[in-house]
């Protein structure tokens, strides 16, 4: 269905199936994204408000219009905090 919008350039299936998620699971998913999109704002040159961090069991995925350097720096950050199990990246690339 989707495909069928004009504007449409890439479709990203990351769908899981699994049972919903604990109230414990959120939470850590929430203090995950909150670490992941303070070390971006800690970071000279790095965009991080372009950044859209969306945590999902451990997963962390990341969105936005970046450079590829940004891109690199901000899964190397991502993946360096405790608790992350996996980074996915789901950028629209400036250059």
């Amino acid at each position: 269905i989707v495909k069928a919008f004009d504007d449409v350039r890439y479709i990203s299936d990351e769908i899981a199936v699994a049972e919903p998620a604990s109230l414990a699971t959120r939470s850590q998913d929430a203090w995950l994204t909150a670490k992941v999109k303070g070390q971006f704002l800690d970071i000279e040159g790095l965009q991080g408000l372009r950044i859209k961090v969306v945590t999902e069991r451990g997963m962390v995925y990341l969105m936005g219009v970046v450079t590829h350097a940004e891109a690199r720096q901000a899964v190397d950050l991502a993946k360096e905090i405790d608790g992350v199990n996996a980074v996915v990246k789901e950028f629209e690339y400036l250059e």
